[in-house]
């Protein structure tokens, strides 16, 4: 199953639908409360109103965390929206992990400011010489500025592992793994798959942000969410050798060998089951966990 194959992804399901609206309607009320909020704050109303508009864009962004964890899960069709508690929760997670890896642009900014204050005052106090100080500043803003791009692509490729590695370890310091981001982020098959999905949120999203005046917008931006961050969790799967084939599908899919078949649950006691050579039909419990083919997809 190759990642073409994931395209109908957010329409899979009798309840692929519902899924959509409910997610469009909160994107909704999230743009909802922000006019309504900004509209009363010249009455001061409207400063208590406006974060309220966090709560459904939480929700989303749980969601998609939801999405990556179905994946990782083997599911061949989006979850649906069910304990919305746990769901809120795991929106306030994938904001820090992402903040997280944002730190170092957040930082380079406040450099950048304090130097460029600096050359600016500088300048001021050379009087006429001061001109070449500020052909030094405009260089290093322009160099702080190609700084800034890089790092935020850097955070942009790095937080979909992260938030992965997140939900595959069910621990908020899965995100943060630094030999799982290395081993993950130097893949072929996760930079495909973070090409594919960065290019369906911004060709898609683009797109679909043009019919948000008609509300159809609104579910259609939330579908193209979901499947781009399906295409993260399927590059993620790919590049650790994960089997997270569908029921149904056939394991080597996906790179990983099939299961062995289980001896038949019918034989008599005298039946041999055991290939020969073995000692007893007694069954391996103590086969090394990290054996090549196994198909263990989530770590204690």
């Amino acid at each position: 199953m190759g990642l073409a194959d994931e395209f109908d992804y957010p329409l899979r399901g009798p309840d692929a639908l519902k899924i959509a609206l409910i997610g469009g309607g909160l994107l909704f009320a999230a743009v909802l409360i922000n006019i309504v909020g900004t509209l009363l704050s010249i009455v001061l109303i409207g400063l208590l109103i406006l974060p309220f508009a966090f709560v459904p864009q939480l929700l989303t962004q749980g969601y998609l965390v939801r999405v990556l964890d179905s994946t990782l899960d083997g599911e061949a069709e989006p979850p649906v929206w069910e304990d919305w508690t746990d769901i809120f929760v795991d929106g306030l997670k994938l904001i820090a992990v992402v903040l997280a890896y944002f730190v170092p642009v957040v930082v380079l900014g406040v450099v950048a400011s304090v130097v460029l204050a600096g050359l600016s005052a500088t300048a001021g106090a050379a009087g006429e010489p001061g001109g070449a100080l500020a052909g030094v500043g405009a260089a290093v803003g322009l160099l702080f500025g190609l700084l800034a791009v890089v790092l935020s692509l850097a955070a942009l490729y790095v937080a979909p592992i992260g938030l992965c590695g997140m939900v595959h370890d069910d621990a908020l310091g899965g995100a943060f793994d630094p030999d799982r981001l290395r081993e993950v982020g130097t893949s072929r098959e996760y930079a495909v798959a973070w090409l594919a999905g960065g290019a369906i949120l911004v060709v898609g999203g683009g797109a679909a942000q043009l019919l948000v005046f008609l509300l159809i917008g609104f579910p259609l931006v939330f579908v193209v969410q979901v499947l781009s961050f399906r295409i993260f969790a399927r590059g993620y799967a790919d590049a650790l050798g994960l089997d997270v084939a569908p029921a149904g599908a056939d394991a080597s899919d996906l790179g990983s060998p099939a299961p062995a078949a289980d001896p038949d649950p019918l034989s008599g006691p005298g039946t041999d089951v055991d290939e020969p050579g073995e000692a007893s039909d007694t069954p391996d419990r103590f086969a090394p966990d990290d054996e090549a083919g196994s198909d263990d997809t989530r770590r204690d």
